[in-house]
Parts: structure tokens; sequence; C-alpha cells
């Protein structure tokens, strides 16, 4: 059975999902599956369907159920995601689940798990199943406690030695315009080097 590597990004702001690009990965987002993980779907806020029953990562449980299945292609940005289930699972069918995206049968190369840094601490435990971590920040929005919290459950776990750690990459949406950008990414430069 081959194993597909699986990135873990937790993320500031639900439109994270459309700058996915600026992350270091080690396949194209064309022949990559967005995994949400989540109590109750954030993501898929921004898109319509929002309330629609979904099975999620949860559906990986059930017997003869692949990665494809529990998948929905988006049009903007163009990848495939299976947001959180709908109505909701418990967190430990949650954390069980996220286990099975390295090797549940399915056409993709690899897999994020996207988590919003407000919810990374509680399911940091389904985190620890990635093989590598990221941060990816709108610079709009300020540097937030239970950020740090996450980071260092992450790091007590020891998931975040060499090799794990994939970076803390900011980006820019033009719907959230920031002034001063450059003196913002000073900012987060000199909190991420203390």
């Amino acid at each position: 059975m081959t194993r597909r590597n699986v990135h873990a990004v937790i993320y500031s702001h639900i439109w994270a999902l459309q700058h996915l690009s600026v992350l270091p990965l080690d396949r194209p987002l064309d022949s990559t599956l967005v995994v949400e993980l989540a109590i109750n779907s954030n993501l898929s806020a921004a898109y319509p369907d929002s309330m629609k029953h979904r099975v999620g990562v949860g559906g990986l449980l059930r017997r003869h159920v692949t990665l494809n299945d529990i998948s929905e292609l988006l049009d903007d940005p163009k990848l495939s995601i299976a947001f959180a289930p709908r109505p909701p699972i418990p967190v430990g069918a949650l954390s069980s689940s996220i286990g099975l995206l390295s090797t549940a049968p399915g056409s993709f190369d690899q897999v994020i798990i996207m988590v919003h840094c407000m919810e990374a601490l509680q399911l940091h435990a389904a985190l620890s199943q990635a093989d590598r971590f990221h941060v990816l920040w709108d610079l709009a929005d300020a540097p937030s406690k239970a950020l740090s919290q996450t980071g260092e459950a992450l790091t007590q776990q020891r998931l975040m030695q060499p090799g794990q750690w994939g970076g803390f990459h900011l980006y820019t949406d033009a719907r959230r315009p920031v002034q001063d950008e450059q003196e913002l990414r000073n900012s987060f430069a000199t909190l991420l080097n203390q």
C-alpha cells in the first residue's frame, strides 16, 4: 500500500483556501485533496450549499469508501476538498478518520488537512498524524494566543522537529487590504524569532 504525504495547515481566515499556492508542497494542487478538520465547517461558508449534508473525512470510517468518494471539486480555487462533516461527528471519530488519510484508497498524491487556528488546540491530537506542519496566516489578522498554544502543544508532542516544520507563511488578500504591509511582515518576523 502506497503512503501519501499529509500536510497540516493551521490558518487564520477561511479565504486561506485560495492562497494554498504559497505553501512549499510535495505535489501540485491538482493532485491534492484538501480535508477540512473542524467540528463545524468554516470553509464551506464561502461556497454555495454550505448547509448541505456532507460525510466529510468521517466517511472514511465506512467500508469501501475512498478519498474520491468524500471529495467535491471547487471551481475557485480549482481543487478537490472534503469539507467538515455535516452534521458534525465526535472529535474521536474525526481523529480516527484523519489517521486513514495517508493510506486510504484514492487518486490523490497528497493531502492537506486545514484547521482554523481557533480550533487547532482542541483538535491537535488529530493533527499529530500529519507529516508536516504549516501556518498560513492572513496579514490582516492579528497574532492569536490560540496559535501559540497550539504550537506549544505540538512541540510537547515532539511534532515540530526539523523536517516536520513547513514554515509560517503570510499572505494578503485583496478583499482584506492591509496598511503598512512591510511593517506588519517585520512585526511577524520579530514575533516568530522570539
